[in-house]
């Protein structure tokens, strides 16, 4: 239950950092084609790519190799993007120009956010390391009192 409710907790970060992202790129990108205010719609939209980013990041966690977990979440996500800009008629997909230069910007948008991913994880891992180091430290000091 521990791992489920943990598991539940991770995907909701997941997820609102997901949202974060696409509402800051969804502004930035509006603001240059004069759009000054998203709908209610779009809003919810990009809450529920968000939360197929946030389902398609636990590739990114299991135990297949990176390389093939890295070209697997990275075609997925653009696959989910193509498929939300046809649905949601958002243009990404309206002629060739304008969906090589969308192409670009997502590989561009998927490094950048690929290793700040990569940064978080290094960083707990290391921080987690060193709370244990702490806690074996801790652990033999009270062994060597007690003889």
């Amino acid at each position: 239950m521990k791992k489920f409710i943990h598991g539940v907790a991770e995907f909701k970060f997941i997820t609102a950092l997901y949202f974060l992202a696409a509402m800051v790129l969804s502004m930035i990108g509006g603001y240059f084609n004069g759009i000054t205010e998203h709908t209610f719609i779009t809003i919810w939209q990009l809450l529920a790519l968000s939360v197929i980013f946030g389902a398609l990041h636990f590739i990114q966690l299991s135990k297949m190799a990176a390389p093939a977990r890295i070209a697997i979440h990275c075609i997925l996500s653009y696959i989910a993007l193509i498929v939300f800009s046809l649905l949601c008629g958002w243009g990404f997909t309206e002629g060739l120009g304008v969906f090589l230069r969308f192409t670009l910007i997502f590989v561009l948008i998927y490094v950048v956010v690929f290793a700040a991913f990569a940064v978080y994880y290094r960083n707990e891992k290391a921080y987690i390391g060193q709370k244990l180091e702490e806690c074996k430290d801790k652990s033999n000091e009270v062994e060597d009192k007690s003889e």
